[in-house]
């Protein structure tokens, strides 16, 4: 297949600069296609991670009803008045990244000593991957992401009847093209927005 690189290039900056805006309302009157779901779901598992360790299992949810239970669950500011949810969980499929024990346990040493504190760093780090992996893919397909890491750990555990916390979720879809992407999708307030601080570079040639 022949591609431009210039304007490859052009596309790549594009949908990296866009992979940084979390979306937060969602049109739930289309579908994901098999088929790019299947692809999402490869940059979220095939990326790489240590020793290729299977360090987290993934939950591919497709129900706004389980899903609305997550988000009534996902206040920022727990015991407080001032606070709001993360309708980033009410995407048209939400990705929820589980902790586990990587399977293989002897190809790496902090496995086989049961090093927990180096585990967590590990699976932390390959959850990062495995999102940024799902992020460019999924933005590259047209469709919007938004992460979320705030909510009631017990409530989630038993609403997805599972026995640790989950790492990371993630909201994958079609954005609502007649709302900014920050009006929250049930509340229809607007989400506060950061601008991405630069991050220094220095080249290191000799």
């Amino acid at each position: 297949m022949n591609i431009d690189k210039g304007e490859f290039r052009k596309f790549l900056k594009k949908t990296i600069t866009k992979a940084q805006h979390c979306q937060r309302n969602w049109d739930l009157s289309k579908q994901i296609p098999q088929e790019d779901l299947d692809v999402i779901i490869a940059a979220a598992t095939e990326c790489p991670s240590k020793q290729n360790l299977d360090f987290y299992s993934l939950l591919v949810i497709q129900n706004q009803e389980i899903q609305q239970k997550i988000y009534e669950n996902t206040w920022t500011r727990p015991g407080e008045k001032i606070g709001r949810y993360n309708p980033q969980v009410l995407a048209n499929v939400l990705l929820v990244f589980l902790p586990k024990e990587p399977t293989d346990n002897t190809r790496n040493r902090e496995v086989r000593n049961n090093q927990k504190d180096i585990l967590k760093d590990d699976r932390h780090q390959a959850v990062g991957v495995a999102a940024g992996f799902v992020n460019v893919v999924s933005q590259s397909l047209g469709y919007s992401t938004g992460c979320n890491k705030c909510f009631n750990k017990k409530a989630i555990r038993e609403i997805l009847n599972v026995d640790s916390d989950p790492v990371l979720m993630m909201g994958i879809g079609f954005k609502d093209e007649s709302r900014n992407r920050r009006m929250e999708h049930v509340e229809d307030t607007k989400v506060q927005s950061f601008p991405k601080l630069p991050i220094q570079v220095e080249y290191i040639t000799e």
